[in-house]
C-alpha cells in the first residue's frame, strides 16, 4: 500500500466518522445542514475515476446506513465523485497546473478563491441533489430546495475549507 493510499484512507475514516459524529449534529438557523463527508471529494487530488467512483458509492453506502435513508446520499455522492476529475481539470487548467501533479487539494495549494469556486461547485451540485431527493414527493417548493442546498452548500464550503487549511498546514 502505496503512501497515498494510506493517507487516503485515513482522509476518508476523518471525515466519515466527523460526520457521524459531529456533523450529523451541525444545523444552522434550522435549516443549514453539514454534509462535511463530501469534503472529502474537494480535498482529494488526482485519482483513477474508478477509485474515486468506488469510494463515492461507499461513503454514501454509509451516510444512507446512518441517516436512515433510501439512497438520497449514494446517489449524491457517486455523482460527486463522478464529476470531480472533470472539475479538478477545470481546477488545474485555470490555475495552469497539470491534474495528475495534484495529489491533494488545499486552499494553500490552488489559493483562497480558487479553491473555493472549486468546493461551492461540487458541495452545491452534491447538496441540490441530496435535497431534491430528499424532497421528492413532497409538497416542497422549488425556492425552498435551492435555498436550504445554497444554505448548506455555504456551511459546509466553510467547514471544509478549515479542514483543507489544517490539513495543508500538518502536512506543510
Amino acid at each position: 500500500m502505496g503512501n497515498n493510499t494510506i493517507k487516503d484512507i485515513l482522509l476518508f475514516t476523518g471525515f466519515l466518522f466527523f460526520q457521524w459524529f459531529i456533523g450529523s449534529r451541525l444545523l444552522l438557523f434550522e435549516q443549514a445542514a453539514c454534509f462535511a463527508y463530501a469534503g472529502y471529494w474537494i480535498l482529494l487530488g488526482h485519482r483513477r475515476p474508478i477509485d474515486t467512483l468506488l469510494t463515492g458509492f461507499l461513503m454514501g453506502v454509509l451516510m444512507d446506513w446512518h441517516y436512515e435513508t433510501n439512497g438520497i446520499h449514494t446517489a449524491a455522492t457517486t455523482l460527486l465523485a463522478f464529476i470531480q476529475p472533470q472539475a479538478l481539470r477545470l481546477l488545474a487548467s485555470s490555475s495552469g497546473n497539470e491534474t495528475e501533479s495534484i495529489e491533494r487539494l488545499s486552499p494553500q495549494l490552488t489559493g483562497t478563491l480558487p479553491f473555493l469556486a472549486y468546493a461551492l461547485l461540487l458541495l452545491f451540485i452534491h447538496h441540490l441533489v441530496l435535497f431534491m431527493l430528499e424532497g421528492a414527493g413532497s409538497e416542497l417548493s422549488w425556492w425552498f430546495i435551492l435555498l436550504r442546498a445554497a444554505a448548506s452548500t455555504f456551511f459546509t464550503a466553510t467547514v471544509v475549507y478549515l479542514f483543507g487549511r489544517m490539513a495543508a498546514s500538518k502536512t506543510g
